[in-house]
């Protein structure tokens, strides 16, 4: 009998230690880019919190790329959303909706950020990078 419930504590606790990895997730790699920063109440935070939950609240897009900007400069916000090919759509969905979540926390107040999980990536910034080569890559 101590043989069975010690294998159910067991499996009850690797249940658990999953759950939480799922209801965490943890990006692969971010970057904060010292590019400059915002305060908490400005203009620039309204626009990018309208133009990342437009990204991950658009069902509209279903071949995986987003891109979004909103506002006015010096203000305006512009953002990329990416998804792997082979990524179904509620995945990808529910990655942006984890990324768009976790990457303003961890890059607070700075106004440029990336960030990829396995199934998707996602970028904003202050500056202009739709059809822009960026000259220094972001490694992973």
């Amino acid at each position: 009998m101590a043989m069975v419930s010690s294998r159910l504590v067991f499996l009850f606790s690797i249940c658990i230690l999953i759950s939480q990895a799922i209801a965490q997730p943890n990006f692969l790699y971010y970057s904060c880019l010292d590019k400059g920063n915002y305060t908490s109440n400005s203009t620039y935070n309204t626009n990018l919190n309208q133009v990342l939950s437009s990204l991950s609240s658009n069902t509209e897009i279903e071949y995986g790329f987003y891109n979004f900007s909103y506002g006015k400069s010096p203000d305006k916000v512009y953002s990329l959303g990416l998804c792997r090919g082979d990524a179904k759509l509620d995945i990808c969905r529910s990655c942006l909706n984890n990324a768009t979540n976790l990457l303003p926390l961890l890059c607070s107040n700075q106004k440029e950020a990336i960030g990829w999980y396995d199934y998707c990536m996602l970028r904003y910034s202050f500056r202009d990078i739709f059809n822009i080569m960026e000259d220094s890559p972001f490694y992973m």
